[in-house]
């Protein structure tokens, strides 16, 4: 799904008499059942106060939320407490207190993700006759975050797209191939577009990024940064940058820098990934091996979910990871799994579709994978070769003969 984002941080607006407005918003993340303050969002905090320390004229609104986990009065109490140290750092800090305002609002309903429902939002505004701070940043609904200081005063809007389910990676035709069509093992995919900010207009010319985790994933060291490209026949494939971000354990985020060189115009489209070397890999965090399989249906169907499994109404953690094409899905398994004992699972507009890989012919897919094709009983093709199974050995050697 696309999801459309005004500038959450700076939004920098001209009114009739010449003041600016500025507002920054920042979200303070804090570990669970805790509200003493992160050394990282110590850090955010104090360039706040660095902002702040530039104006007369400003106002800082701090609202504090938890995750639901817990009472509703416990949750009540421990966000007022998170917003609390928040106010209080700022005090500390001296910062002007009549200038500062806290409440706690319980636990956050607008997302999903428990470790971004643990924050603190800080809202600051201020105005002043020279705007001279101009950053704009957003955070999507999965808790990605994308920054950037702009040269010069600005207008502008930008949009964040996330793709971190099968399903919104099927509808997007977000391909986990690379230009060499090798299969990927993907941590999650964004599209950044600028609109109608010019790229050189950012300062340094970088974006900083921080990209989660998928649900009930953990952080693998062997995620590089990769930029999508459109190959020579009009395909979407990824190309290594050979970026390793940096992992931020307090927000449970891959951190990295991004030159805008690396844009297609106002555009780039980012991928966390990692290659599945051909036939199989071995794991670097865990030392388990793995596989690449590719399951096909004999003819194009638009599936907006896949899944294999061990067993045929059990959904688990094999891990579905590209699209190939029309009919074709990769999906990345341990080494040690026999895939004719697996499961595989397509839901489309017409309901659910379930086939075991005992049932498909298995060939190559571009002489690279295994493919698993599965060819319905109801077509004339399948039907002579359940018919010729029947009836045997002499059947089989008619058939040969012929």
């Amino acid at each position: 799904m696309k999801y459309f984002y005004i500038i959450t941080a700076f939004i920098i607006t001209l009114f009739s008499n010449a003041q600016n407005t500025i507002t920054l918003e920042k979200k303070i993340l804090f570990e669970h059942n805790q509200f003493s303050l992160t050394t990282n969002a110590a850090s955010t905090l104090d360039s706040l106060i660095t902002v702040a320390n530039k104006y007369s004229n400003y106002s800082i609104k701090i609202v504090g939320y938890t995750d639901p986990s817990g009472s509703l009065k416990y949750n009540q109490k421990l966000s007022s407490d998170r917003a609390k140290t928040v106010f209080d750092y700022f005090i500390d800090k001296r910062l002007n207190q009549s200038l500062l305002s806290y409440k706690g609002f319980g636990i956050d309903n607008k997302s999903e993700n428990e470790t971004i429902q643990r924050n603190t939002t800080v809202t600051f505004t201020a105005k002043s006759e020279d705007c001279y701070y101009k950053l704009n940043s957003l955070t999507g609904k999965n808790g990605t975050e994308v920054s950037f200081k702009l040269k010069k005063e600005s207008n502008a809007e930008f949009t964040l797209d996330e793709y971190f389910s099968t399903q919104s990676m099927i509808q997007n035709e977000k391909f986990a191939l690379d230009i060499n069509d090798e299969v990927l093992e993907t941590a999650g995919m964004i599209d950044i577009d600028l609109k109608d900010i010019n790229p050189n207009d950012i300062e340094d010319g970088i974006i900083q990024v921080a990209i989660p985790t998928i649900s009930n994933t953990i952080y693998d060291e062997e995620m590089t940064v990769w930029v999508e490209e459109i190959d020579k026949d009009g395909r979407k494939r990824w190309r290594n940058l050979k970026l390793k971000p940096k992992w931020n354990n307090n927000t449970k985020r891959y951190e990295f820098n991004l030159n805008v060189s690396n844009f297609r115009g106002n555009k780039i489209s980012i991928n966390l990934d990692k290659n599945i070397y051909r036939d199989q890999v071995t794991n670097v965090s865990t030392g388990k091996k793995k596989k690449v399989i590719i399951v096909a249906t004999e003819r194009e169907e638009f599936f907006y979910d896949v899944y294999l499994s061990y067993a045929s109404e059990k959904q688990n953690d094999l891990k579905f990871s590209a699209r190939m094409d029309k009919t074709g899905f990769a999906f990345v398994i341990p080494k040690n799994v026999n895939p004719k004992k697996l499961y595989f699972t397509g839901i489309n507009s017409s309901g659910k579709v379930t086939f075991g890989l005992l049932t498909c012919k298995v060939s190559k897919y571009n002489k690279k994978y295994p493919l698993y094709k599965y060819i319905p009983i109801s077509s004339g093709k399948a039907k002579d070769n359940e018919k010729a199974k029947k009836k045997g050995f002499w059947e089989w050697l008619k058939r040969i003969f012929n």
